[in-house]
């Protein structure tokens, strides 16, 4: 089992995404979050299960999709993999 940290940057993505969508709903917003903090949580247990960021060239930066968000995270070892951002897809 892999311990998965937020990098300060995620940990600030995933509070814009929060005040963002509060503005029209908090309610929302925090059912988003909780989504998405699910779908990291599964990376714990299945830090292969997603795939490779292509542009990073880099077979260990990989991405989950919750929704319209993409969460890029890098894999340091069996032990620990970082989430390096969250952000909306259309931020492309």
């Amino acid at each position: 089992m892999a311990k998965v940290i937020l990098s300060p940057e995620a940990l600030r993505d995933l509070e814009s995404i929060h005040e963002y969508i509060s503005n029209d709903s908090e309610y929302y917003a925090d059912k988003l979050i909780d989504k998405i903090i699910h779908r990291i949580s599964i990376l714990e247990n299945n830090s292969l299960i997603s795939k490779v960021v292509r542009e990073f060239k880099n077979s260990l930066i990989r991405e989950v999709i919750e929704g319209n968000y993409r969460i890029i995270y890098e894999i340091l070892n069996e032990r620990k993999i970082t989430i390096l951002r969250v952000y909306h897809s259309a931020g492309l």
